[in-house]
């Protein structure tokens, strides 16, 4: 019973429990499946009158990442990185923190604390135009002990000392997208030995996320054309030599629908799909399982104008209706691996209007999705806000208060796309109102969610719940 509950909710056993054993903390099967019953219940219930009053400023424009149970931030000058150990449930509502000095300026970073790692990259300087990636200890600030190379150097194929950076780290890979208004390169090392995987040059490339541990999604656009919008799916542990996404070999590609004459693409972006493949957490007694790495959504956020407005959609697409296609492709190799909406989107995946701020990418974890809705504003904040989740987990049985959602409709009069947008992927809702006494002080513009963690963001800080 307690496997069979474990595989609904998408978590597995933490093979690392071993370690626990060991030290004779170990739990009997009816502990944990206790602890199980309280994990879900957090989640599906969080408890928003318990927000930490404690605040951790997170301030637009400066540095900060999410991952692993731990929140990280800092500026671009102070050259010091503060770590936060975030609750989960169960634990005292603390976020505990520590602190590193690094020495020089860092221009962006990213974490994975279930392998010790810091990646930072030192902030670019007028007399050189490469980028200096140093793989550092969280707990010593000193370089990885497991890096070959504790000090990585990479010129990017951007004519432009202007650029920004998104980083990911997947188990024994280290994901770069250098960014700039004239091109962009996605670069991917094996940061244990120090070895180039990939490095996929051109403007189209918009943005990227792990899927499997030797493949990645790309988000594809012609910002300037009128081309079809497109999710591909590449390996990357390849020679690692300079190649144009135009030309780039890759297993397959899922299309947007056709756009209607006149409308452009503004941008196609991932919003974070966690956890990223094998990623596993360090041995903790008082929750023996974790989520499997296969139990996620993607969601991909599509910004879109038709000349007089311009119109945001989400689209929210599962793990497995990716595989699906790929096993097709495996069963039928003679089939096109250019998947046209009809035969994918439909009905593998969810696509809605929304307005949500663009700026917080850490509002996905596992299948679900979270994201603030404002019923009125005011000059000065939202009147009324509400907490949203979806979950894409088919498993989990809905709730009371959950609403299965109805396919949807985008209608083409709108004059985005070429025809009616139909997907019909079931998708359960839920919305929790923000208590009004916590609205009055403090007024949200963004979510973050992680684990079993609703992080609400102010404009300068964070709470905890």
């Amino acid at each position: 019973m307690y496997s069979i509950e474990l595989w609904r909710h998408g978590l597995v056993d933490n093979i690392n429990q071993d370690d626990v054993k060991d030290s004779g903390n170990s739990m009997s099967t009816a502990q944990k499946r206790e602890r199980l019953q309280e994990y879900v219940a957090a989640l599906r219930k969080p408890d928003l009158g318990r927000l930490v009053q404690d605040r951790v400023s997170v301030d637009r424009g400066k540095l900060w990442d999410l991952y692993g149970g731990m929140l990280v931030n800092g500026n671009h000058e102070c050259k010091k990185l503060s770590f936060y150990s975030l609750p989960r449930r169960g634990e005292d509502m603390t976020a505990k923190a520590s602190n590193i000095t690094t020495g020089y300026v860092i221009a962006d970073l990213g974490i994975d604390p279930s392998q010790d790692l810091v990646a930072l990259i030192e902030g670019p300087t007028h007399s050189k135009s490469s980028s200096t990636i140093r793989l550092c200890s969280i707990d010593s600030g000193k370089h990885h002990r497991l890096a070959k190379k504790s000090v990585i150097k990479h010129t990017p194929d951007i004519s432009t000392q202007n650029y920004t950076y998104d980083i990911s780290i997947s188990s024994r890979y280290l994901a770069i997208l250098f960014s700039s208004d004239k091109n962009k390169e996605l670069a991917i090392w094996n940061w244990k030995t120090g070895t180039l995987k990939l490095r996929l040059v051109g403007r189209s490339l918009q943005s990227f996320s792990f899927w499997t541990s030797h493949h990645v999604l790309l988000a594809v656009v012609d910002t300037e054309g009128n081309d079809q919008p497109e999710l591909r799916i590449m390996k990357f542990d390849q020679s690692g030599r300079k190649l144009q996404i135009g030309n780039a070999p890759y297993l397959c590609s899922f299309l947007y629908p056709s756009l209607a004459e006149g409308a452009t693409s503004i941008r196609l972006r991932f919003l974070g799909s966690n956890p990223v493949p094998n990623w596993m957490p360090r041995p903790d007694p008082k929750f023996p399982f974790f989520l499997d790495g296969q139990n996620r959504a993607f969601i991909v956020r599509y910004d879109v104008t038709n000349g007089l407005k311009v119109f945001t959609f989400f689209l929210g697409v599962p793990y497995f209706t990716f595989q699906s296609c790929l096993d097709i492709l495996h069963i039928c190799p003679e089939k096109p691996k250019r998947f046209i909406w009809e035969y994918w989107g439909m009905k593998g995946s969810r696509m809605l209007p929304l307005k949500v701020d663009p700026d917080w990418e850490r509002s996905s974890y596992g299948s679900m999705f979270a994201y603030l809705k404002s019923r009125r504003r005011s000059a000065a904040f939202p009147a009324k806000q509400e907490l949203v989740l979806w979950d894409f987990n088919p498993q989990v049985p809905s709730l009371q208060d959950e609403t299965q959602d109805e396919p949807n409709v985008i209608e083409n009069h709108i004059g985005i796309f070429e025809d009616d947008v139909i997907s019909n992927l079931p998708v359960k809702i839920t919305s929790f109102p923000l208590p009004s006494s916590l609205l009055k002080a403090h007024p949200f513009d963004g979510v973050l969610l992680h684990d079993r963690n609703v992080i609400l963001v102010e404009a300068r800080s964070t709470h905890i719940s």
